[in-house]
């Protein structure tokens, strides 16, 4: 008969290596990857009590967010998108906001894109999506106005990317994103 023990104790520190390992684990260190961070670290939130409460105790694990726009629906919806924003708490974020197609059913929330813009006074990189921006002037051009009002006071910011809507291929998987060739890239000290 097998003794039972307890499973032995490791340290925060060590969880947090882990984890962070686990969230940096794709190639490409800037948004180019299948899930970001943020949808990572929901994973490992998810295996079992002790990886969420480390998970959910570590908010650098979700600084990555990315909101992507599809033709039929914006992902990540607005209350995991929420989730992500309160998990990083206070923590400066990398932002990325694209869409993967040039046309958007009037049935599509633009709920997690105002989250978004709303939270861009915490960006420390952010990546946007040229074509984008025009399209929510046309859409609403209060939340265009938004962007403007929130990176007034963006303290944190220091990359600003603005990603060509030609650059981007539109033939990719879900929440997927690559092949950005071309892009203008301000770096702020």
């Amino acid at each position: 008969m097998l003794e039972s023990r307890p499973p032995p104790r490791v340290s925060v520190e060590i969880w947090r290596e882990i984890f962070n390992h686990f969230v940096a684990s794709n190639p490409g260190n800037e948004l180019r990857y299948k899930e970001p961070g943020a949808e990572k670290a929901f994973i490992l939130s998810h295996v079992c009590s002790t990886w969420r409460a480390n998970a959910v105790g570590f908010p650098a694990l979700w600084r990555e967010i990315a909101v992507i726009i599809y033709e039929d629906h914006v992902h990540p919806r607005t209350r995991l998108l929420s989730l992500f924003l309160r998990h990083a708490r206070s923590t400066p974020l990398d932002m990325t906001m694209i869409a993967l197609s040039s046309q958007f059913s009037p049935k599509v929330s633009m709920r997690p894109v105002t989250l978004f813009l709303q939270e861009l006074h915490r960006a420390r990189r952010l990546e946007i999506d040229v074509g984008l921006l025009r399209c929510l002037q046309k859409l609403d051009s209060r939340a265009f106005d938004e962007i403007e009002k929130e990176m007034d006071g963006a303290p944190w910011l220091k990359s600003l990317s603005l990603i060509p809507l030609s650059s981007l291929e539109r033939t990719t998987i879900p929440r997927t994103y690559t092949g950005y060739t071309e892009h203008l890239s301000l770096s702020i000290n």
